[in-house]
């Protein structure tokens, strides 16, 4: 079972400790909506996080199986055009999902660099 805190006692855990989490998320925010989709070429997406995956481990007990948190701070995920949703990973281009009427040879002269 989950109790929350009481906000007030976070508030005091918390005061005086330098946010380190939100110039990260201005930053990747502005990564995602700053890249090209690798389909329709338009710029502008969003990120999917990772799921996180559960299982049920001996005694019936939720363990987590995968989690959407990495190396870093901030939990991992992928892009997702928000002009045609084609999922696809930001790093190599990879495609996860895309609709089989996207895919098409690039428009002459706006292939990405």
């Amino acid at each position: 079972m989950f109790k929350t805190m009481d906000p007030d006692t976070i508030r005091d855990l918390v005061r005086g400790v330098p946010d380190a989490l939100t110039p990260k998320v201005e930053e990747e925010a502005a990564r995602y909506k700053n890249l090209r989709c690798p389909m329709c070429y338009e710029a502008g997406c969003s990120k999917v996080v990772r799921q996180a995956k559960v299982t049920i481990g001996a005694g019936g007990a939720p363990q987590l199986a995968v989690s959407p948190f990495g190396e870093g701070p901030l939990p991992e995920g992928h892009a997702r055009c928000v002009s045609c949703s084609t999922e696809f990973d930001p790093d190599t281009g990879i495609i996860y999902k895309t609709s089989a009427s996207r895919i098409h040879a690039p428009p002459e002269g706006s292939h990405p660099e």
